[in-house]
């Protein structure tokens, strides 16, 4: 417990810049709706169909039975479900919609997506600010703000964080 409560006054400054970063990417889904982007209705429907496969005993997912009026789609051949289990556990655990879960589940990749993004930056540039001015920029940038809430891009919003980290780790 003390050592969590050291790192939290040790890096205050960050985890309020982070806190209000990812808030500011969160805002529109801080509305009852989503932003309906171009895959939404896809991507919704993958996770939930995967909460309705779990639920029906099927796992792994590997065809998504409740897709195509209940023909059932392959888009697991396409699209991994790997990071859509949490999504469609907390479906089922708590009980909620897929536009809540779905909500929840993009403002931890946010916050991860912060974390990682800053360790990448930090390890590039060496400087602490430097660092925090580099994952706002990008977190914060216009194809980030498109990927999310205009294509609705899962894939390529959950391999960011990702990529960002392998091109600075090998530069």
């Amino acid at each position: 417990m003390e050592k969590i409560k050291s790192f939290l006054l040790d890096n205050k400054f960050i985890l309020l810049i982070a806190f209000f970063t990812v808030l500011l990417l969160m805002l529109p889904n801080l509305q009852k709706d989503l932003v309906f982007g171009d895959d939404y209705a896809f991507h919704l429907a993958r996770i939930q169909s995967v909460s309705d496969s779990i639920k029906h005993g099927v796992f792994p997912v590997k065809i998504n039975a409740s897709l195509v009026n209940k023909f059932g789609y392959a888009s697991s051949m396409f699209y991994p479900d790997f990071f859509l289990y949490l999504p469609s556990l907390l479906i089922l655990v708590f009980r909620i919609n897929v536009i809540t879960a779905y909500k929840i589940f993009a403002f931890i990749v946010l916050c991860f997506m912060f974390l990682i993004i800053y360790k990448s930056m930090l390890y590039l540039t060496e400087e602490r600010y430097s660092a925090i001015f580099g994952t706002i920029f990008f977190m914060l940038s216009k194809v980030m703000v498109l990927t999310i809430y205009s294509r609705f891009a899962l894939g390529e919003f959950l391999a960011f964080p990702f990529m960002i980290m392998s091109i600075i780790r090998n530069v």
